[in-house]
């Protein structure tokens, strides 16, 4: 059987999706302000004619491929393609200043490639133990783990956990949109035969993800994204010279294996995210090292650790997509409509209904590492050239591609109108500094986690103390109140200790 499922994915035509895929995320994630969720905004409507496994492995390639690419513009510009990628200006970009821009590249690649194998080899081989587990859960505990997913990701909401929780509440309040699934009643749809089926994905992510971005870029008055700092010809002779030997790989190899291990199960946690992992694999490696002066300064290890612990990210955060539903990052919530456009839906049946469909998918993650690192030790420097693209021609490309990807989702003029209005609100929301991530996991999670709240309080009216006092409810319970109250707590306290400060100092 798994011979049939790798023969899935060696079929030329997935292949060649693939390599587009990966070509796509490089570029998309070395242009800061893009990255991964741009690229799968703007194909998930291009493989609507596909089938799933050939849809889902090239958006599965653009995930991987774009996850690296943030790391290309960090090391050779000082300049993060993607959020996650931040840690890697602090030592990528010294060895490019000393002429050593391309073995700094080579060494994130060959993390990249690690910490997505480790990744994704966890995916494959454990994701389904983890839906079985989930069988054997009820609505109400499924309803509680979809809740862990949403009050993660509004506790880490870095500036203010309040605007978190500001934008989760209107992700759920535009899902509730639509036609209520148990009375048949139509909800905030104003008569609007357009919004009767609920607010369509693809205008959300389109908007929010897409369009204000370009938004962004108008607004900042830039003729490009940045500038790439001109290479001399010491530089290039340097570069040349300094090559990745084998026993410079081979004293890596530590660093990469344990990141690549962190950031697969920080990946798993709902919310966490590349940030949290590469900052703290960083920090890890930084105690471990026997010359932790060079770290800011140029460290090899801090490289491979930050890039592989990103990479490692990617496998892990669709464990719990495919298992349970619940996306581990905004992306993985761009890969549940995926799922849900190809009518495939999360969880035990999708691994014994939809096995010929999951299995080769998974498959596909794998074998997109091998892309991965094809593109970076062969083309990853040239690709940084891509900031040079003046906006005035980037920004209608991607104009036009996102308005054909609106409309085509249901042939309406409405669709585009509901995107600008999402790319508008998204564009506020920037300025004000409130997250769209916890919106969109919202709206993404939304109808679900209404479904099994409403089935659970039925299980509740007909026995409340067995269905609610039952173990794992209460586990879950915590865990959602501890998320919540800590970061509370934690503001509580570090108030109290500046006024303690204040009045020490009086």
């Amino acid at each position: 059987m798994s011979i049939e499922y790798l023969g899935a994915i060696l079929n030329p035509e997935v292949l060649l999706w693939m390599v587009i895929g990966s070509v796509v995320g490089v570029i998309l994630g070395a242009l800061p302000g893009l990255g991964p969720e741009t690229g799968i905004a703007l194909f998930l409507p291009l493989t609507f004619s596909l089938d799933p496994v050939t849809a889902l492995a090239c958006m599965g390639a653009i995930y991987t491929s774009g996850v690296f690419g943030g790391n290309i513009t960090a090391i050779l510009i000082n300049t993060p393609g993607t959020p996650d990628s931040l840690f890697l200006t602090w030592d990528g970009y010294p060895m490019t200043k000393r002429g050593q821009g391309g073995r700094a590249i080579a060494i994130s690649t060959l993390g990249a490639f690690v910490g997505g194998m480790v990744g994704s080899l966890a995916m494959l081989f454990g994701a389904s133990v983890v839906a079985q587990a989930a069988v054997a859960m009820g609505p109400l505990e499924m309803f509680l783990i979809t809740m862990i997913g949403i009050c993660v990701i509004v506790s880490l909401t870095q500036k203010s956990m309040l605007k978190g929780f500001i934008s989760a509440a209107l992700g759920f309040a535009v899902a509730f949109v639509g036609t209520d699934n148990f009375t048949a009643e139509q909800r905030f749809t104003f008569g609007r035969v357009e919004l009767f089926d609920g607010v369509p994905l693809m205008p959300v992510i389109l908007g929010m993800f897409a369009i204000s971005q370009m938004l962004l870029l108008v607004v900042t008055g830039k003729d490009k994204i940045t500038e790439i700092p001109p290479e001399t010809k010491e530089s290039r002779r340097a570069s040349k010279k300094d090559r990745l030997s084998v026993k410079a790989v081979a004293g890596l190899i530590g660093p990469m294996i344990r990141s690549s291990v962190i950031g697969t199960l920080i990946g798993i946690v709902p919310g966490a995210g590349g940030t949290t992992a590469s900052g703290l694999s960083y920090e890890i490696e930084k105690k471990l090292s026997k010359h932790p002066e060079k770290y800011g300064d140029g460290s090899e290890e801090g490289i491979v650790a930050v890039s592989s612990a990103i990479s490692g990210v990617v496998g892990g955060s669709l464990i719990p997509l495919i298992t349970l539903g619940i996306p581990g990052c905004s992306t993985a919530a761009l890969f549940l409509g995926a799922l849900m456009t190809h009518g495939l839906a999360p969880g035990e049946r999708l691994f014994t209904s939809n096995a010929g469909i999951v299995y080769p998918f998974m498959i596909s993650i794998v074998l997109a590492q091998f892309l991965v690192l094809f593109v970076g030790l062969v083309c990853g420097r040239h690709f940084a050239k891509l900031t040079l693209v003046p906006n005035s021609v980037l920004i209608p490309i991607i104009l036009v591609f996102t308005i054909v990807g609106a409309y085509t989702t249901r042939n309406m003029t409405f669709d585009v109108v509901l995107m600008l209005a999402f790319a508008l609100i998204a564009y506020c929301w920037e300025k004000m500094d409130i997250p769209a991530s916890p919106f969109v996991l919202a709206f993404v999670l939304g109808a679900g986690a209404e479904s099994r709240f409403r089935r659970a309080l039925l299980l509740l009216e007909s026995d409340m103390i067995h269905t609610l006092f039952s173990p794992i409810p209460l586990l879950l319970l915590a865990i959602n109140l501890f998320l919540v109250l800590w970061p509370l707590y934690s503001k509580f306290q570090d108030w109290r200790k500046a006024k303690q400060t204040v009045e020490s100092k009086e």
